[in-house]
C-alpha cells in the first residue's frame, strides 16, 4: 500500500491495497483496510481516498463494507511522460474516515 499524504488538508490517498492469491476469500482485505483506516484516523488524517479498480468487486464490496462511499470513476493516462487523471461523474461528498 502507498500513502500520499496532502499536508495543507489532512487528505490521504490509499493506492494499490493487495492480498497475496492464498489469503484471498476469507474476508481479510477487509480487515486490513479497516486496520488501516484506524491506523490513518489516529495518526490525524480526516480523509482517505482509495484507489479501486471498477472490476475488482471484491475490493470495491470491501470498501462499501468499512463505510466507504464511491466518489467517482477516474480514467488515469500518460500523456507526454506524464501521469493525468480524469475524473468523470464526481459527487460533491468525501470519504470520511469512521
Amino acid at each position: 500500500m502507498h500513502l500520499i499524504k496532502n499536508s495543507k488538508v489532512s487528505d490521504i490517498h490509499s493506492i494499490g491495497e493487495e492480498l497475496f492469491p492464498e489469503f484471498r476469500g476469507r474476508d481479510l482485505f477487509t480487515l486490513l483496510l479497516k486496520s488501516s483506516h484506524n491506523i490513518m484516523k489516529n495518526e490525524g488524517y480526516k480523509r482517505c481516498y482509495s484507489e479501486t479498480y471498477i472490476w475488482n468487486k471484491r475490493a470495491v464490496k470491501a470498501n462499501l463494507k468499512i463505510g466507504s462511499r464511491k466518489v467517482g470513476i477516474a480514467t488515469r493516462l500518460k500523456i507526454f511522460g506524464k501521469n493525468v487523471v480524469i475524473w468523470h461523474d464526481m459527487s460533491s461528498d468525501k470519504i470520511k474516515l469512521k
